[in-house]
This record gives structure tokens, C-alpha cells and sequence, in this order.
């Protein structure tokens, strides 16, 4: 054997060894693990008999808050997914889906009827085809709320791409968390008039009006504690910092906070400067001034077109300002607002406004053609429907970023 073979069989060898230790190492640890959430479970029994306890079935109706440290973001559950289906916004979604197959039947029939070469037509469609169908698809599964189950999905089948390792690895690990840890779920679901805790997988159900919910911010993470009979009982889990507006919507704005320690919020790095959102004030001050410096050559390649180069696409000046406004929602968002409202919003209205405005000049100038909504109903192109989608998708958004913003207007404010 040669001495190549030799090294290539002793690393297999090896790579075998630390595969079986860790895999020792994990069921060890999954033992410990399930030992000690079980003799947790049992703590949380005296609950049963509290005088605002309620029903398993009262646990029904229109979800207004649910949060599981055993879900990753892309994941929902069942009665969520459900409640999604049946929503406004999910009818809407899906009507959209059959509206962009609907368009792409008609303009195939009404292209087959009027254009000489049946098979040149045939062939042009197939795009269209694959276009129209990723756009229904990914309609059709967030209205039924499986994300997180397509995503893992690709990821087990490798077909995520050539994207960030780090990322894509950090996504498999938050996906194997939140299964590993199905079992011994802590949860918050909160109905109307009912709020059901999870507690190391052991369901409680409360009448609202007997809760009393606390919580405390602390390095991005909410701890919420709550008290019934006036018990408190502290929630096992941390909640994203971010979601306590919609936690307080929840529950009608009556969230009781209970004030951080504002020092041990101010972030510094190891030399001691302070840190805004993980930036320096330098950098925030960088920032700022390239965000305007590219709103304003935005600005100025907008100008030259009305005014110089009329070769310049209108749309490329807005394209630069959508970028500026983007630039600058990421500099300071660490500012509250502006990370949950501010930035969906900008986002929004550049996906609502460029896709349109680069559709009909791709139409007029690139190709030739006369732009008319005739003409846009009778040809489901690839790029009209691709574009026509996102700036649906865009119109949606911004529905959604200005509902949000009034949301955290009234409730974000921790009191």
C-alpha cells in the first residue's frame, strides 16, 4: 500500500473516531438534558391549581402573539399556519398566485391565436412558465406557512447553493436547536382572552384577565416573568428584544417593564469606545456621510437625465436614493424604530416603485415596443412577470411596514 493510501485511510480512521465520540458525547448530553428538564417540568405543577387556570380547548380563536424557543424564525405552528390560510392577507396572496397563472394561461392562448408560428410561441412561453411558477410557489408556501420546512428541506438536500458557509452552517444549527429542544418546548401564545405558557413541554392555560406579564430587557433579550394569584413565575426562555411591541399589543399595551440597567445596555468594545448598534461613533458618522453621499449622486443621475443624458435610465437615480435610505437604516439600527419600521418601509417602497418603472423602460426603450396595459395583459413575458410579482410583493410590504409603524408607535414604548 502506498504511503498516500496509507495517510488517506489513517484520516479516515480518524475523522471515524471523532465522529463516534461525538456522537457519545451528544447522547450524554441529551441524557443530562432530559433528566434535568424533567425535574424542571415538575416545578411548575402547582399552576394547575390557579384560580385563573382555564381549559385546554380555551386555547382556540385568532392568535395575537405566539413565540417557542423549539421554532426557529421560519417556523410557525399549526394553528398559526392554519390561522395564516385563512387570513386577509393569506387569501390575498394566494389570489395573487392564481391571478399570475390566470395571465400567463390568457396571454399563451391569446398569442397561440394571433401569432403565425405556433411553435416559436410554444418555446418563447417556457421562461414565462418557470417565472410564473417560482412566484406561485413561493406565494403559495408562505400562505401555508412552511418556510421552515421547505428551508430544511434544502438545506438536508443541498440545495442551498454557493452562499456564506458561516450562514448557512449557523441556519442548520438553529434548525437542529430548535428540534432537539421540541420535546421540552417553553412557548407563549397569547388568544383574546386566553394565554397559554408552555413550560418545559407541560401546556397551561390562563384566562387573560388573570395575568399579569413582566418583562425585563437585558443585552437584546426580553426575560419575561409573569404572576398568577400573585405568584411570580419566571418564563424559562429569552424573547428577541424587538418582538416587546408585539408582545404588548398582545396583551393591550398593560405589559408591565421593569427598568434595565442602562449602563449594562451601553455595548464598548476592547478599547473602551462606545458602541452603537456594534459601531463605533466613527463609523455611525461614516456611515451617515457615505449614505448621503450616495443619495445625493442618486439625486444627481436623475437630474442628468431630464436635463443632459437622456440615455441615462430615470430609474437608476431612484435605485441609488433606495439605496441611500437602505445605507442609512442599517447605520442606526440600533434605534428601534428604525430597525422595525423605518427599514421594511424603505425597502418596501423600492420594491414597489423600481420593478414597474424598469419594466416599461425595458419595454419602450429596450425592445421596441408600445407600452399599454393591452399589451401587458396579452404578453406574460419572463421579466414582466418576474417584475410585475415584486412590485406586488413591494405594495404588500408597504401595507404591512406602515401597519407595523403604527403598531410600534402606540406600543413599543416600554412603560
Amino acid at each position: 500500500m502506498s504511503g498516500k493510501k496509507k495517510k488517506n485511510r489513517k484520516a479516515r480512521m480518524a475523522e471515524n473516531r471523532a465522529a463516534r465520540e461525538a456522537s457519545e458525547e451528544a447522547e450524554r448530553e441529551l441524557h443530562e438534558y432530559t433528566r434535568r428538564y424533567e425535574e424542571f417540568a415538575r416545578g411548575y405543577d402547582y399552576l394547575r391549581g390557579a384560580s385563573g387556570a382555564a381549559g385546554f380547548g380555551a386555547a382556540s380563536g385568532k392568535i395575537l402573539y405566539e413565540f417557542s424557543d423549539s421554532r426557529t424564525w421560519l417556523d410557525f405552528s399549526k394553528q398559526k399556519k392554519r390561522a395564516i390560510a385563512k387570513s386577509a392577507h393569506g387569501i390575498l396572496l394566494f389570489s395573487l398566485a392564481g391571478l399570475l397563472i390566470v395571465w400567463l394561461v390568457f396571454s399563451f392562448i391569446y398569442r397561440m391565436s394571433t401569432e403565425a408560428n405556433k411553435g416559436s410561441v410554444a418555446l418563447s412561453m417556457l421562461p414565462s412558465l418557470l417565472v410564473v411558477g417560482a412566484c406561485a410557489a413561493i406565494l403559495v408556501i408562505s400562505v401555508l406557512g412552511v418556510w421552515g420546512n421547505f428551508t430544511r428541506f434544502a438545506l438536508s438536500r443541498g440545495l442551498h447553493g454557493r452562499g456564506d458557509r458561516s450562514r448557512i452552517e449557523a441556519m442548520k444549527a438553529d434548525f437542529a436547536r430548535a428540534d432537539a429542544s421540541k420535546r421540552y418546548e417553553n412557548a407563549i401564545t397569547v388568544y383574546k382572552d386566553h394565554v397559554c405558557f408552555i413550560l418545559y413541554g407541560n401546556k397551561y392555560v390562563f384566562q387573560k384577565s388573570a395575568v399579569l406579564l413582566e418583562v425585563s430587557r437585558d443585552q437584546g433579550q426580553l426575560f419575561p416573568a409573569f404572576y398568577i394569584d400573585g405568584v411570580k413565575t419566571e418564563f424559562p426562555a429569552t424573547i428577541p428584544a424587538d418582538e416587546f411591541f408585539l408582545l404588548n399589543k398582545a396583551f393591550r399595551g398593560k405589559v408591565k417593564t421593569v427598568r434595565a440597567n442602562t449602563q449594562a445596555e451601553i455595548g464598548y468594545n476592547d478599547k473602551g469606545q462606545r458602541l452603537y448598534g456594534g459601531y463605533t461613533l466613527g463609523s455611525v458618522v461614516a456611515g451617515t456621510v457615505m449614505s448621503c453621499v450616495v443619495l445625493t449622486a442618486g439625486i444627481l443621475v436623475t437630474a442628468a437625465h431630464y436635463l443632459w443624458i437622456r440615455e441615462i435610465p430615470p430609474f437608476l437615480g431612484l435605485f441609488f436614493v433606495g439605496g441611500a435610505g437602505l445605507a442609512f437604516c442599517n447605520t442606526f439600527s440600533h434605534i428601534p424604530f428604525i430597525n422595525r419600521a423605518g427599514l421594511p418601509f424603505v425597502f418596501a417602497v423600492i420594491l414597489t416603485v423600481f420593478p414597474p418603472w424598469f419594466l416599461v423602460w425595458i419595454e419602450v426603450n429596450g425592445m421596441g415596443h408600445a407600452f399599454t396595459l393591452a399589451y401587458l395583459l396579452t404578453h406574460c413575458t419572463p421579466h414582466a412577470a418576474g417584475l410585475i410579482f415584486l412590485s406586488a410583493m413591494g405594495i404588500y410590504a408597504l401595507c404591512f411596514s406602515i401597519a407595523q409603524a403604527a403598531d410600534y408607535m402606540r406600543f413599543g414604548a416600554n412603560k
